[in-house]
């Protein structure tokens, strides 16, 4: 089903519930007072006010996680470190820099994995997890999901503690709403049903806990959201009243208007639009009150969408305006998109086709910047899923390493306490000289086999990082001659063709597979400048339909700066051409029309 409205669903962050302005004043009175606390104190500190600003004053909660990471990193206090790199990395995915997020969590994982703090590494694992899925990358995105559950249920495997029993519900809705993502909703529902039944567990446990009742709340409105893409719109209203009775007990307004929201959705798919609006329209007045920008968009174009329905366009026109308005001002692309794509139909069916072509022409433009912005972070992000991987392998060996270097320690202090041994001091040190030439002749060679095998591991990686196989876009990956070596399986959904039907059809190398006349300039320019290249292109598919694509051309240099691979990342655009091909259809029609009128008329006047 096609879903029109702004339906709010949530994730899980493992960071701390946003303090209160007393708590805050409390923090930063100690933090400043006398006698100041000692270091390591202050680093605690200095970590709280970070999550308490989070949300609120994204600056401040940066200049304090700084400022506990640098005291922490000058005194070695390496969970400090981990803890403020954890929550400073929340705090860029909130701002949308999600590359900043994933250096600042991989640096933090590294220092739990040398800690030995599993808590601490799946936590981190989770919000890694939270960051993909941002970025749409639900194989990521998933993967250290499960890492994070299986590291919880280990710790949980030692002992019963409610906190952990939390983070695994938590975790558990977290996979459920990568699974509705990935459309496999009967999964989602499972997986948010055992995030349920433990939620519940916990609130016999501890009926005042706000933690729990937060993620309680939200789990009910999860399932709800899974109900509604089931079209089963009984069982989701009843879900997302839970959600909201919960919610008016914590009096969180934001969350209220959410589960408002919701609601109003399913009226909408029930035709019963009097409900729908009244719905959304007091779910922006609460969303108003808190200053809930990104929130107050959604239900004003949900609005915008009804009184579309019911064809009273002024009033649609109106509201989608004032959502517009609101997205410019915040920076929000996709909202900005969407509602310049409602104002082009809306004026178009309010017969204003000069008004719904100009509105077109803005959403295709912002359109294509997005998908552009898209292949610019979907090359980045791989660059980063290499450089974490190669992280972690490294961090394998060089623990390998130290434990050879504590076996050639215990191999030195047999010596010297045999030293102590006169009467068989000669005989000793014969054979501790012989044993320690042998360990050593064994210890090179491992040490020489794990940097062969750092080498072999970088060259793959090196590939994996430009292998794209789990992505919608289609991938296509050429040598540094510009010969094909490998397409993924989303060049091969959008084509038709398998690697090699590709090949044999179209030609081995990207001047012969591209519909751009200028391809070896290009690709020429791009190598020598060291930068991308987009391009519209069209081919006929194996089914012998016209497809029209976006382009995306990387060059991917080695580490010496020599030329190692080209990467060229396609987007199906052939929508966006049919619509601008009848916009200007319908734009020539205008334009006929006005010049047969004022034929008519010149002929008509006096001469």
């Amino acid at each position: 089903m096609r879903v029109i409205f702004s339906l709010i669903l949530t994730l899980c962050m493992c960071t701390s519930l946003a303090q209160t302005s007393e708590r805050i004043d409390s923090l930063e009175g100690v933090l400043n007072g006398e006698p100041p606390p000692v270091d390591t104190v202050k680093v605690t500190i200095l970590n709280k006010l970070c999550a308490a600003y989070m949300g609120n004053d994204q600056d401040k909660a940066i200049d304090y996680g700084k400022a506990a990471l640098e005291l922490a990193t000058a005194i070695s206090d390496y969970e400090g470190m981990a803890s403020s790199l954890n929550t400073l990395g929340t705090i860029y995915d909130d701002l949308g820099s999600y590359d900043k997020a994933l250096d600042n969590y991989q640096r933090s994982i590294l220092i739990y994995r040398q800690l030995g703090d599993k808590l601490g590494m799946a936590r981190v694992y989770s919000n890694i997890g939270v960051n993909y899925g941002m970025q749409a990358d639900y194989e990521s995105a998933l993967k250290n999901y499960i890492k994070s559950l299986k590291l919880k249920e280990e710790i949980l495997a030692k002992g019963e503690d409610n906190s952990i029993k939390q983070g695994v519900a938590n975790t558990l809705n977290n996979i459920g709403l990568i699974y509705w993502q990935q459309g496999k909703l009967d999964k989602a529902l499972a997986e948010h049903e055992k995030a349920l039944k433990i939620n519940i567990e916990l609130r016999t446990a501890g009926p005042t806990n706000l933690i729990n009742k937060r993620e309680t709340a939200q789990t009910y409105n999860n399932i709800g959201t899974i109900y509604f893409y089931k079209e089963e719109y009984k069982d989701a209203i009843g879900y997302f009243i839970m959600a909201k009775l919960i919610r008016e007990e914590i009096g969180d307004k934001r969350l209220i208007a959410q589960s408002i929201n919701n609601i109003g959705g399913v009226y909408f798919y029930l035709e019963n639009y009097e409900k729908a609006t009244e719905s959304f329209y007091k779910a922006y007045q609460i969303l108003k009150e808190v200053d809930d920008k990104k929130g107050m968009i959604g239900c004003l174009l949900n609005i915008g969408e009804i009184y579309s329905i019911k064809e009273y366009y002024d009033k649609a026109i109106d509201y989608t305006n004032q959502a517009l308005a609101i997205a410019r001002e915040i920076g929000s692309k996709n909202d900005v998109k969407r509602a310049y794509q409602n104002l082009a139909v809306l004026y178009a069916h309010d017969n204003s086709y000069p008004e719904a072509y100009a509105y077109h022409q803005k959403y295709t433009a912002i359109k294509d910047s997005i998908l552009n912005e898209k292949s610019e972070q979907a090359q980045s992000r791989l660059t980063t899923i290499y450089e974490t991987e190669k992280k972690e392998r490294e961090l394998e060996l060089i623990s390998k390493d130290n434990a050879l270097k504590e076996a050639e320690l215990g191999k030195q202090n047999t010596i010297i306490w045999s030293g102590a041994l006169g009467l068989l001091l000669v005989a000793a040190l014969a054979f501790f000289i012989y044993t320690g030439y042998r360990q050593k002749h064994k210890a090179n060679a491992l040490l020489k086999e794990q940097n062969d095998e750092i080498t072999r591991q970088k060259e793959e990686l090196a590939k994996l990082s430009l292998v794209a196989e789990k992505t919608d876009s289609g991938v296509v990956i050429a040598d540094r001659e510009g010969k094909i070596e490998w397409i993924n399986d989303g060049f091969v959904r959008m084509i038709g063709y398998d690697y090699q039907e590709f090949i044999d059809h179209f030609g081995g190398s990207l001047s012969e597979i591209s519909s751009n006349p200028d391809i070896e300039k290009v690709l020429e320019e791009i190598i020598r400048e060291k930068k991308s290249y987009s391009h519209d292109s069209s081919y006929i598919t194996k089914n012998g339909e016209l497809m029209w694509t976006s382009s995306t051309i990387t060059p991917v240099f080695e580490e010496g700066g020599e030329l190692n691979k080209i990467v060229t990342v396609y987007n199906d655009i052939t929508e966006l051409k049919i619509a601008e091909e009848q916009i200007r259809e319908k734009n020539e029609e205008i334009t006929d029309s006005i010049r047969y009128a004022e034929g008519i008329q010149a002929a008509m006047m006096p001469r």
